[in-house]
């Protein structure tokens, strides 16, 4: 069953173990701990020994795995670090904040799963891959969420977002909007493209035209 935050101050935590794991302890402790304090509304601790099928269905190769609101969290965790993203939760910026985090220290794979189980989420690296300055490890592991995005619908909810920030200021931003534009494989994002022909940059005009050959190519 799919649980929600009790809300932005107070969300549900829910903690995967199996007999034998030596830091599940650990976290549950600090788990009780917020529950304690309030810092999270609820507590589920889940035995992956006795839910097998659960723990399949959300990937769950290795424990601790603990879910606290929207956000994944493997292995070890201190009560500071769990304590500080509860209290974030509150904040617009949480999830974008949440996602660079895991890109900037390699972990693409819990960022996949992470947005596999909140699609909606999607918005959030929107807003990560026009942040100014940011890192290019960063850069590409969101350009490669969006490439594993399945549901295409998903990215052409985005098209108005996306040709809003083609006015940025950094060409290597536009470079990337146009080709999360191609990703929509949606016509929808043929005016907007059309506009980066223009472009005084060269490779956004070069991406532009590549994206624009790509769906003008498209069926309907």
């Amino acid at each position: 069953m799919n649980r929600q935050p009790t809300s932005f101050q107070q969300p549900f935590a829910r903690l995967f173990t199996a007999p034998g794991c030596p830091h599940c302890l650990g976290v549950k402790r600090v788990l009780e701990q917020l529950l304690k304090e309030e810092s999270i509304g609820e507590l589920e601790i889940v035995d992956i020994s006795q839910q097998p099928d659960l723990a399949n269905e959300l990937a769950i190769k290795s424990v601790p795995w603990l879910e606290m609101g929207p956000l994944t969290f493997l292995g070890e965790q201190s009560l500071q670090e769990l304590r500080d993203w509860a209290i974030k939760l509150a904040e617009p910026e949480a999830m974008v904040d949440y996602y660079q985090k895991l890109l900037a220290g390699g972990e693409l794979d819990v960022a996949e799963q992470m947005l596999q189980r909140n699609p909606a989420t999607l918005s959030s690296l929107l807003s990560l891959i026009v942040r100014d300055e940011l890192p290019m490890q960063v850069r590409i592991g969101t350009v490669a969420l969006f490439e594993g995005v399945k549901e295409k619908a998903r990215l052409q909810e985005l098209i108005p977002e996306m040709s809003s920030r083609l006015g940025h200021q950094d060409y290597r931003i536009r470079v990337d909007i146009a080709y999360l534009l191609e990703l929509s494989g949606s016509k929808k994002a043929i005016v907007p493209l059309k506009n980066l022909l223009q472009d005084e940059n060269p490779e956004v005009r070069e991406v532009a035209a590549e994206a624009l050959q790509e769906l003008t190519g498209l069926d309907g």
